[in-house]
């Protein structure tokens, strides 16, 4: 022992000077006797923000102004080391690993984002900002969404970002605000193409409730119609209109049951339950029912 600290050694471990908060966070945990074992790495300071680290056997102590001083361990550090650690995107932890959730779900808080994870997702980032305010309004881990499955990407067409989870996905854009997209409807999204294809991103929420159990989710350049009879389909002008000008699914068509489909001069097609709408460029919607 001395006046600043300690040196700590096993004959795994070696011989590693530990000091100041991360010596207190490791008394905390119990000493080498605790999760966190023997130290591996001295305390390691001057890093980015200030901040100071050190390595253990069983996982890392982080000590910052942001965040205070916290261990990391498991799947979680594994995940924070390799998108950075606190010289990447998620800064400092600002909390410890909280576990006892839906499915023996556990997550800890970062400066800009946290990380969640369970035994059937793993761990994955939820980036601070839209993403993780919608999931949250949703219910968390708790919600129809469930745990993460990616992490929060970004930079996608248009300034997007998305995030999959367990139950659906989460889509951001300023074209379209913050939405979930799940089942049926989503599938058929993510088949045409989902954020870069040609219906571009969500401008609505899923909303059901219309006839034979209907329900339906508009795009930004089309909307996707589903009942269980027809399944989902996705409708685009200048159907739409002429559709909506019949009632949408209360009136003769009923709901779609194909894609539109077009030759290559031009005259396009879709089908509906009761009848088909065909057009040009040039020409009007025709509905032969």
């Amino acid at each position: 022992t001395f006046q600043n600290g300690a040196y700590y050694w096993s004959a795994g471990s070696g011989a590693h000077a530990v000091s100041g908060p991360v010596a207190q966070r490791w008394a905390k945990q119990g000493w080498e006797l605790g999760r966190l074992g023997y130290p591996t790495t001295d305390t390691v300071c001057g890093l980015p923000g200030g901040g100071c680290s050190q390595e253990f056997q069983g996982g890392s102590i982080l000590s910052s102004t942001a965040g205070g001083t916290r261990a990391v361990w498991g799947a979680i550090r594994a995940r924070y080391v390799a998108v950075g650690g606190s010289a990447g995107a998620l800064g400092y932890p600002t909390s410890e690993e909280l576990c006892g959730f839906r499915d023996g779900g556990c997550f800890q808080r970062f400066q800009h984002a946290t990380i969640y994870w369970s035994p059937a997702s793993g761990a994955r980032v939820v980036a601070n900002g839209a993403v993780a305010t919608r999931w949250g309004a949703q219910g968390w881990e708790l919600g129809r969404l469930g745990y993460p499955t990616t992490d929060t990407v970004c930079g996608l067409p248009g300034g997007g970002c998305s995030q999959e989870f367990q139950g659906g996905s989460i889509l951001s854009s300023t074209a379209g605000g913050t939405r979930a997209v799940w089942g049926a409807i989503r599938a058929r999204y993510v088949a045409v193409g989902g954020s870069a294809g040609a219906l571009g991103y969500p401008t609505s929420e899923e909303l059901c409730g219309f006839r034979d159990g209907g329900c339906f989710q508009r795009f930004q350049h089309a909307t996707i119609y589903w009942s269980p009879g027809s399944k989902a389909w996705p409708v685009a002008a200048p159907v739409l209109a002429a559709w909506g000008t019949g009632g949408w699914e209360n009136g003769r068509l009923g709901y779609p049951v194909g894609a539109a489909t077009c030759t290559v001069e031009g005259a396009c097609t879709q089908r509906f339950q009761g009848g088909t709408a065909s057009w040009t460029s040039t020409t009007a919607v025709r509905i032969v029912y």
